[in-house]
């Protein structure tokens, strides 16, 4: 019996210290709000609309934090806090039965939220929706506003037509996965995009974001829309490095070239560098096509002019070929030559630019003169003018060529140069 009444005591004071409170926990008003909405037949899946026929409203902007732009895959990758909101009409309430409890805080696992998706989004193999897991606020009239960090690579074909100054106008399409537009209506809010905290990665500047909104009729489907919304960021390349390490030694290049047309074609010299400076064009327009996807039928400017370039290198060592082969002739030229160098070193523009020796003496030796008595000794008359013609001739020559090539490259860097 003792020992019954030990046991007895024992149960007693365990229950009194282990066992079930003597009171109830006090249900709060969100408790309560919570388990009316949430369990009396809340169906996550079903559109949030009491007449089928009606569609729900979604509009979204977002928040833009980070831009980065790869030309080399053509792709825009954004990060941004997307805001989005809709009514949900089974989620109402009167806040005076709740305590005046005007919303709640849930997350998108228990509520409907819309499939919206970007439908031109770089990897096509991945979960199409822009929603995660996160929380949203329900307001008491149904209003659901839903604050979703999203990442997306988007699909944007890069023009390199005017590398490196260059824009990119991109494009994301947002629209609803698997509903029509009678079901789901995409819409946005003005503006479409903050763009306040945004952070760039160094490279590129956003200028510009518009917003177009496509009804989405089709003619495979014409009783129905599908609507989508399209987001356009332009951006411009920050050009500062690119313009030092691609388009500088471009212009450096030029001037050599024209350099190397000012040294007398007879010269080796003039021959080494013509070849120097084909050799260096070359391999700077390899490191251009390095720099620049091979990518579109558009040409990029920059690769236009680093090729036209290449062609003047060249063209420079035939003409010097060309050119020293007639200095160095002996034979009497072609009359239709002589009368040419005798009317440009007849007046004194032609003999300050196409002769070494301007004096009279070496004036009167390239134009043939023998009147010797008074100017030229006997001596000189006797010099064979030939190849003199010859050489004031292919002197003509080069510096129409020179010529020529600085209005070439003149021409070539103005309509390059924005």
């Amino acid at each position: 019996m003792k020992y019954i009444v030990c046991l007895f005591m024992l149960i007693t004071i365990l229950k009194t210290v282990f066992g079930d409170c003597d009171h109830q926990i006090v249900e709060s008003e969100r408790h309560k709000l919570t388990n009316q909405l949430f369990n009396c037949g809340y169906d996550s899946t079903i559109i949030p609309v009491k007449d089928h026929k009606t569609a729900v409203n979604v509009s979204f902007n977002m928040i833009v934090k980070f831009i980065k732009y790869d030309h080399q895959s053509g792709t825009l990758g954004l990060d941004s806090w997307l805001s989005i909101h809709w009514y949900d009409e089974y989620l109402k309430w009167n806040p005076q039965d709740f305590g005046n409890l005007r919303e709640i805080k849930v997350t998108t696992d228990n509520i409907w939220v819309p499939d919206l998706s970007v439908y031109n989004r770089f990897d096509q193999g991945t979960e199409p929706t822009v929603f995660a897991s996160t929380k949203c606020i329900v307001n008491f009239n149904g209003l659901i506003v839903c604050v979703h960090p999203h990442h997306v690579d988007a699909l944007c074909q890069a023009d390199m037509s005017k590398y490196p100054f260059d824009s990119q106008n991109c494009t994301i399409t947002f629209g609803s996965w698997v509903h029509k537009g009678e079901e789901v209506n995409i819409l946005h809010h003005n503006p479409i995009a903050d763009t306040e905290d945004l952070e760039t990665d160094g490279e590129w500047a956003l200028k510009k974001v518009g917003v177009h909104r496509n009804p989405g009729h089709y003619d495979f489907h014409p009783n129905s829309t599908y609507p989508s919304i399209e987001v356009s960021f332009e951006i411009k390349r920050m050009h500062g490095s690119h313009s030092a390490t691609v388009l500088i030694p471009s212009i450096v290049i030029f001037m050599l070239v024209i350099t190397s047309m000012w040294v007398p074609p007879d010269s080796n010299e003039r021959m080494v560098l013509c070849c120097v400076n084909l050799i260096t064009e070359f391999f700077h327009l390899e490191y251009i096509s390095f720099m620049i996807p091979m990518k579109g039928n558009k040409i990029p400017q920059l690769m236009v002019l680093g090729r036209d370039s290449l062609l003047l290198c060249g063209f420079s060592i035939v003409f010097t070929i060309i050119l020293k082969n007639i200095v160095l002739k002996k034979t009497p030229p072609p009359s239709w030559i002589s009368r040419i160098v005798s009317f440009v070193i007849g007046c004194r523009p032609g003999q300050i630019i196409f002769l070494d020796d301007t004096t009279l003496k070496g004036v009167a030796f390239a134009k043939g003169e023998d009147d010797g008595s008074t100017i030229i000794d006997n001596s000189e008359n006797s010099v064979n003018t030939g190849s003199q013609d010859w050489r004031v001739f292919a002197k003509i020559l080069d510096r129409l060529i020179f010529i020529s090539y600085v209005i070439v490259f003149t021409v070539m860097m103005v309509g390059f140069i924005p």
